[in-house]
């Protein structure tokens, strides 16, 4: 049997069967629609991975906090292909603020190691004054806060530690002389780490302990500076003591039925959860979704943001995650960004294991398959400038512009190997599949009919008009029965090179790629290069496109 002339027929049907296969499968998989438009990391002088902090924006200008870079980082983004840094706020050289919210001409950035809250006009971007503090002396304050918001003239914020769950409110309508209004005493049993309030109505997100439940509240701020809100109801995890701990912020649909809380840990168990609080004081659990569920190989989640119909939600190492709200109990995904793709390379020193292009060799334990156990990538996200202009803010990548317009654009073409804008991403690159451990040993077998290695060459991208012209050709019946002849022909072909060899297949490289045979996907932060058979892998096969 002439099994040279097999392998080059099954290559070729195997491909264009795999492309029917690829387009033919559930369209409900999410894709990636999501481009970057600009980055600017600004230089802070620091080596931390935990430089930034939160980000916020109005208009043209953009604000970010710091971590352990210090200071505020004040960008122009009249341009979002090319934004830049207006100024550095940095007084003291020493102070973290963790928080940053700009509104209109105004900047609010609280210091999470006791310098209190900065309230600074913006006039004149590149030249900021400030207008007063807000501190234990001044306005009877904290002095180190780790959330604020700004709701009229009212500033709440809580303090930076499980010391005190205590918030404040404080009236700011003069920066220079705040006054402070009252303080709101939750039923949370240890701490309140974040605020969030739509319409009257103020949702807070408690921390809870090992032996008692924390709580998210609901309560009605009608009025706050004459009156005491009201609590309407809580949400507390029924389950078991710890299950619902460790909630670190929330945000209500725009309708204010639902509330969208995540649940950050260390430990894999985090979640995004989704509750029915149509009736406040009886809210319903009605979804959850953890990082099984959704393939990530992440901390945890982070913020969640709603604007229209979709959830935005910064998820640390697996970028930014976009939700569609149109069944707003069940927010199916439809878009991501990952920030933190440069972490999932390997380093240098492993490609000693081969001389050939490499990325990942299957059945081995990578980086990308390991679960991280710090937090690190998207801390932020802010889409209220508009789907074209989402920013984010990466603990160490400072600033990101994404456009993230195509989520609601029709798709040109169910192949997922394609962008929403059609343009090719899909190229065979010259990159080897090896078989056999010496040199010797691959000589000799390339030489021979059975011959186990190929160089796969240089070919045209693949368009959606190239895509499409074939999809016309065949009917999905004939795609079918094609798919399935392939698959025998191919099936043949891997026997005679086993009988030869082990097989390691050597994927094309990328940053952060699927694992094929590894028990942990990762994220698909960025369209894989290749579609690929893991022969090494009880025959598993490996669409690394997705």
């Amino acid at each position: 049997m002439n099994f040279s002339f097999l392998r080059k027929l099954s290559f070729g049907l195997v491909i264009s069967g795999a492309l029917f296969f690829i387009a033919g499968i559930d369209k409900d998989v999410h894709a990636q629609k999501v481009r970057l438009r600009a980055q600017i990391t600004p230089e802070c002088g620091t080596t931390s991975l935990a430089k930034f902090a939160d980000i916020s924006a109005d208009g043209n200008l953009a604000v970010q906090g710091s971590y352990n870079c210090r200071g505020v980082f004040i960008y122009d983004v009249s341009n979002p292909d090319a934004p830049t840094l207006a100024a550095w706020y940095n007084p003291g050289n020493n102070l973290q603020f963790l928080e940053a919210v700009v509104i209109g001409n105004r900047g609010y950035f609280g210091s999470g190691n006791g310098g209190g809250v900065h309230i600074v006009d913006l006039s004149v971007p590149a030249n900021p004054q400030l207008l007063g503090i807000v501190n234990s002396t001044n306005g009877n304050g904290f002095n180190s806060i780790h959330e604020m918001i700004i709701t009229g003239n009212f500033l709440i914020e809580n303090f930076n530690g499980f010391s005190t769950k205590v918030l404040k409110v404080i009236n700011i309508s003069n920066p220079a002389s705040p006054v402070f209004v009252r303080d709101i005493n939750p039923t949370e049993v240890l701490w309140v780490h974040a605020m969030h309030i739509r319409g009257n109505r103020m949702f807070t997100s408690g921390w809870g302990t090992g032996a008692a439940r924390g709580r998210t509240e609901i309560y009605d701020i009608t009025n706050i500076g004459a009156q005491a809100p009201t609590l309407l109801g809580y949400i507390e995890d029924t389950s078991s003591v710890t299950a619902g701990n460790n909630m670190h912020s929330s945000w209500s649909s725009e309708d204010g039925n639902y509330l969208y809380s995540c649940r950050e840990t260390s430990n894999g168990n985090a979640d995004l959860r989704t509750y029915n609080i149509s009736n406040p004081a009886q809210p319903l659990l009605v979804n959850k979704l953890g990082m099984g569920d959704l393939n990530l190989n992440a901390t945890s989640p982070h913020n969640p943001v709603v604007m229209g119909n979709y959830l935005y939600v910064s998820w640390y190492e697996a970028g930014m995650q976009i939700f569609d709200l149109t069944d707003p109990a069940v927010p199916k995904r439809v878009g991501q960004y990952d920030s933190y793709q440069a972490a999932r390379a390997e380093p240098d020193a492993s490609k000693s294991l081969t001389e050939e292009p490499w990325d990942m060799i299957c059945g081995l334990n990578r980086a990308q398959n390991n679960l991280p156990t710090g937090f690190d990538g998207n801390w932020a996200v802010y889409p209220f400038l508009g789907q074209n202009k989402v920013l984010m803010g990466d603990l160490k990548n400072g600033l990101l512009v994404v456009d993230a317009s195509g989520l609601n654009r029709p798709a040109k073409t169910s192949c997922r190997i394609l962008t929403a804008t059609a343009k090719p991403i899909f190229r065979f690159t010259r990159r080897r599949a090896v078989y056999g451990k010496s040199k010797t040993v691959r000589t000799a077998i390339r030489n021979s009919h059975f011959s186990a290695r190929r160089t796969i060459k240089s070919s045209p991208p693949i368009t959606t008009a190239m895509v499409n012209r074939t999809s016309r050709f065949f009917d999905r019946a004939t795609a079918f029965g094609i798919f399935w002849a392939v698959s025998a022909v191919f099936a043949l072909n891997l026997s005679a090179r086993a009988a030869m060899s082990p097989s390691r297949l050597i994927m094309m490289p990328t940053a952060k790629p699927m694992s094929p045979c590894g028990d942990r996907q990762t994220a698909p932060g960025i369209f894989r290069r290749a579609v690929s058979v893991c022969a090494a892998c009880s025959g598993e096969q490996a669409v690394t496109n997705l």
